[in-house]
């Protein structure tokens, strides 16, 4: 059976979206409102309450859902379906198939898929986004992990990962570093495929 967006998943998503009551330019050139709506060809909103955006969010999510089921040939836990369905949501369908995230996926690497989620793509406007490093740091932990994320872990994440880039920002460095190896400090650890399940263990330095 297809796996659909679990509720965490869509607190998940919530979070990261933000409601926006008005009509917002999301720094594509795209006029945008609620969690993470793109105003559409013949729509016309010039407000909306949070329900109304939760409508919209339910029906934008269950596209993002399709797009991960019709593409991903390989099996997924909920966690990491949950996960690609954020990824998908906010960058799009068109950059998901042609992406190197999708053909690790399709190959096996699971690992490979959690470190590529971490690293890309994390910039808006050709500018690298501190708030972008960190969902992808969320995506890529919420991927990698057997398990639903808390509204409570979601929230400590998000401090964990505000103050990481804190430190970052002021510490020195004797040369540039990759972006992936300043974005987290969540190290993924072996992964063991037991009966057709991958379970992969995380740790933190």
């Amino acid at each position: 059976m297809a796996l659909a967006l679990s509720d965490s998943g869509l607190a998940f998503l919530k979070k990261w979206e933000r409601f926006r009551a008005k009509p917002y330019n999301d720094g594509y050139g795209n006029m945008t409102i609620g969690y993470g709506h793109v105003i559409l060809p013949g729509e016309k909103f010039t407000q909306l309450t949070e329900a109304e955006g939760a409508a919209l969010l339910a029906k934008d999510a269950a596209w993002a859902a399709s797009v991960v089921t019709q593409l991903v040939r390989v099996p997924l836990s909920q966690s990491q379906f949950d996960a690609l369905v954020s990824l998908v949501f906010n960058w799009g369908s068109g950059n998901f198939t042609n992406s190197s995230h999708l053909t690790l996926l399709n190959a096996g690497d699971y690992a490979g898929t959690a470190q590529r989620i971490r690293e890309h793509p994390i910039t808006s406007g050709g500018q690298r986004s501190q708030g972008l490093v960190n969902r992808r740091a969320a995506e890529a932990d919420l991927f990698a992990r057997d398990g639903l994320y808390s509204l409570a872990e979601m929230e400590d994440f998000a401090r964990r990962a505000s103050e990481e880039a804190s430190t970052t920002a002021t510490a020195p460095a004797p040369a540039p570093a990759p972006v992936s190896e300043s974005t987290s400090q969540t190290n993924i650890l072996p992964f063991l495929v037991v009966g057709g399940l991958l379970l992969v263990a995380l740790a933190w330095d």
